[in-house]
């Protein structure tokens, strides 16, 4: 049972991650926070991908499948819980669900903030009106990076803006491995249409010198087996916790999406010493690659700027030159500095 305790911030989110219960963890021990789950569980990914807060008030407003869920009742749980609870910030995960729209609307506009990953690349146009008027009831925004910042400008958004650098924390250890060459490629992800597999299939038909792993499932999983090339393999899914054993085996990550609001695979390959490579459209590849180097950015549905990356990561001076990089990425600097930018100057003395 939550009591009627004043929360600094209350955060209200689709579902519990590994990553966003990391975040959270680390954030509860400089203010007071209370998280809400719409949903338990979902039918688009496996149970190791979700985490258990500890000592963090926290509620479920639904425990079966996410895209099953009642709206209606689940907004009438919402709603009663609204009243129980006080908070100085009201965060809602973003704009697509009635949840949030129920919360904006509920609460004074000087309380409400919004956490924003989805690009203006990836949002659907038809919904720019609706997102216009949600922002509206907004007085801050935290936004993930640059890509994330420019959908803000699109919608108009007047109120205050903070960039975050990421979508939430990969609470490992970075791993440093010897590597010689890039040889052995690695996708880790849903095979889904939004991650432009096919256009990855076709670039190592190409690149037949080196290997790719594909490693996941999803609906496209029976088209992509049956044109892979000889160099391609595939692996199921695998348990979330085994992935830094499995990433350290490779040399090379590729994510060639076409949408990606973030892409928290790519900072799991750099803590694991992987240099990646990464389309123009994923949405964490201005701050996780050009700014801080260890990889390279393709033009998002060129097969030959794929291609041209593949070839370039092979040649071992530029290799090294990015393990290099990678190596001196300070993570426990950027995992601090996401956590501080939830956290406003006036609330250090009130939150310890």
């Amino acid at each position: 049972m939550i009591g009627k305790k004043i929360f600094d911030k209350v955060f209200i989110t689709h579902l519990p991650s590994f990553y966003k219960v990391n975040l959270y963890q680390n954030l509860s021990k400089k203010c007071s926070i209370c998280v809400i789950f719409i949903g338990r569980g979902s039918s688009e990914r496996p149970d190791d991908f979700s985490s258990v807060l500890n000592n963090i008030p926290h509620y479920f407003l639904n425990e079966g499948v996410f895209e099953k869920r009642n709206k209606l009742l689940s907004c009438l749980k919402l709603f009663k819980l609204l009243r129980k609870i006080q908070a100085k910030e009201w965060v809602v995960g973003g704009w697509d669900l009635p949840e949030f729209w129920l919360t904006v609307y509920l609460n004074k506009k000087q309380i409400n903030a919004v956490v924003v990953e989805s690009t203006y690349r990836a949002a659907s146009r038809k919904n720019m009106w609706l997102k216009k008027q949600f922002i509206k009831r907004v007085n801050k925004a935290y936004a993930s990076g640059n890509a994330q910042l420019e959908l803000l400008d699109k919608v108009g958004f007047q109120g205050r803006s903070q960039k975050t650098g990421g979508v939430g924390i990969v609470d490992w250890h970075s791993i440093s491995l010897f590597r010689r060459q890039a040889t052995k490629f690695i996708y880790v992800g849903r095979f889904a249409p939004e991650k432009n597999l096919p256009l990855l299939m076709a670039a190592f038909k190409q690149c037949l010198n080196v290997q790719l792993t594909m490693v996941g499932d999803g609906p496209l999983g029976p088209a992509l087996k049956a044109t892979a090339s000889d160099n391609v393999s595939f692996i199921s899914y695998i348990p979330h916790q085994q992935l830094p054993k499995l990433l350290s085996q490779y040399d090379v990550l590729i994510l060639p999406s076409h949408q990606e609001a973030w892409g928290i695979v790519v900072e799991e390959a750099q803590l694991c010493g992987l240099p990646v490579i990464v389309s123009s459209a994923v949405g964490c590849a201005n701050e996780r690659v050009q700014e801080l180097g260890g990889g390279i950015i393709f033009k998002n549905g060129s097969l030959q700027s794929l291609v041209s990356a593949i070839v370039d990561i092979q040649d071992p001076f530029l290799y090294q030159s990015l393990l290099k990089k990678i190596s001196t990425i300070q993570f426990e600097a950027i995992k601090e500095k996401q956590v501080l930018s939830y956290i406003e100057e006036n609330e250090y003395s009130t939150c310890s």
